[in-house]
């Protein structure tokens, strides 16, 4: 006995220690490591596909913005946190639409004081409402709740993509900022350098030099700030491709801009209302709701539960039976699944009408900004470009001492100034394209980008 009980023992633990799973933290060392297995998307996939691209993330050609919007889709491990919410969400509703297994009930008595037969019993049970009436409801409200999923999964992943576009779009012309602001500190300080021997010989005046410092310590503050606004955008590009603290993706120089003029906000709300996942999930969650309250009205109806049985008793009597059971519907008669599922209803509506609605507001606003971006950037750019030619006659006057220090040292910082500008404004736009096509859930440029 002890024998066979040691081998039961033995048997059990050696099947639960085949079952057992991996430590949580099995797989971290190797994400750490940059060691990342690229998820499968047909998003990253189709995006991949309008860019023509096939080559590695850190290999190749700079990555675009939709290039970056790919990898994002691919590597990024909020991504894959809500793959696996999504998974159980699945696997959730997949349990809910099974039919219930009949029960089973089996005894067994011996008498102990008495001479007589053994008693023995059998019943088999079936709950006929969700078994059989109500399963064609349970299997629509399970279709509809797995392609609520999947389409709530896509739009997550539309938007997170979106997201690692503005990240790197941010970067792109952060960078670019960051090389004009450099040339101002390298151009002040060979001035400034001047200036000092300049002063030493007895060539230029003290208040001068002083302006040209003023004009180079400022030149650096510049560049020191536009350097920790770039480092904190390539973390946070960093993050949506699971980089390391030490990898940075190499990302193009420069983004085609487009004329938003011919943009129709009317023509763009109705292309997101027939493309944006998260309404068609709202809608696939409308029809799995009218499931469900299909469901909580039959389940309301005083249907039976259906039982079958075969006993034997201890003098040998043997009979067989058929039970049904009933709930009497008296006080609840389901009324509280029934009054949650119009409940639901009425909360997806308004949810759906909403989202409707600030679609159609932020379109509009969205190609609103756009023009008067594209507006603003036309005449700094024109003016740009006039005062980068007026600044270098200044600077050969006031070496020559023909115009005093102050006046070029005013329109160098000035036309520093509109510099920065006019790349922020670029980014602006770069930025309010990728948040339209966000909006609309559609790529709109594709075709002219770089």
């Amino acid at each position: 006995m002890r024998q066979t009980t040691r081998l039961f023992a033995s048997v059990g633990l050696a099947a639960l220690g085949a079952c057992a799973s991996p430590a949580i933290d099995e797989a971290t060392p190797h994400l750490l490591a940059g060691e990342v297995v690229n998820a499968a998307s047909p998003l990253a996939d189709t995006l991949d596909g309008l860019r023509g691209r096939s080559d590695g993330m850190l290999e190749g050609a700079p990555l675009s913005d939709i290039d970056v919007a790919a990898w994002a889709v691919r590597r990024s491990p909020a991504l894959r946190l809500a793959r696996a919410q999504a998974g159980v969400a699945t696997a959730q509703a997949f349990a809910a639409g099974l039919l219930p297994d009949p029960q089973l009930q089996l005894a067994y008595d011996h008498p102990t004081n008495v001479s007589a037969f053994d008693a023995l019993s059998a019943g088999l049970s079936l709950d006929v409402v969700t078994a059989l009436i109500n399963h064609p409801n349970a299997r629509a409200r399970m279709r509809a709740e797995q392609q609520r999923i999947r389409l709530e999964m896509a739009w997550t992943e539309w938007s997170a993509a979106m997201q690692a576009r503005d990240a790197a779009i941010r970067v792109i012309y952060l960078r670019r900022q960051v090389e004009v602001a450099a040339q101002a500190v390298a151009d002040t300080q060979v001035q400034l350098r001047a200036y000092e021997r300049a002063v030493a010989d007895g060539d230029a005046r003290l208040d001068d030099l002083a302006l040209r410092r003023i004009g180079y310590l400022d030149a650096v503050d510049r560049h020191a700030t536009l350097e920790r606004d770039l480092a904190g955008a390539e973390t946070e590009l960093g993050a949506f491709l699971a980089l390391g603290p030490d990898e940075q993706a190499p990302l193009v120089g420069d983004l085609t801009l487009h004329d938003p003029a011919d943009l129709d906000a009317a023509h763009l709300f109705e292309v997101a209302l027939s493309t944006r996942g998260d309404l068609e999930a709202l809608r696939s969650s409308y029809e799995a709701n009218e499931a469900s309250l299909r469901f909580a009205r039959v389940a309301a109806l005083p249907l039976p539960t259906l039982s079958l049985s075969r006993a034997r008793d201890t003098s040998d009597v043997r009979t067989s039976g058929v039970g049904l059971s009933f709930i009497l519907p008296l006080w609840n008669r389901g009324r509280g699944d029934i009054a949650i599922a119009r409940a639901t209803r009425a909360e997806l509506q308004a949810d759906y009408d909403q989202r409707v609605f600030q679609s159609r507001a932020d379109i509009a606003l969205q190609v609103g900004s756009l023009r008067r971006i594209a507006a603003q950037r036309a005449i700094l750019d024109a003016e740009v470009a006039a005062l980068a030619r007026e600044t270098d006659i200044l600077r050969t006057a006031a070496e020559n001492g023909d115009v005093p220090v102050l006046t070029y040292e005013t329109a160098r910082a000035s036309l520093l100034d509109k510099r920065l500008a006019a790349i922020a404004l670029a980014a602006a736009q770069a930025q309010g394209e990728a948040a339209l096509e966000g909006l609309v859930g559609r790529l709109l440029f594709i075709g002219d980008r770089q």
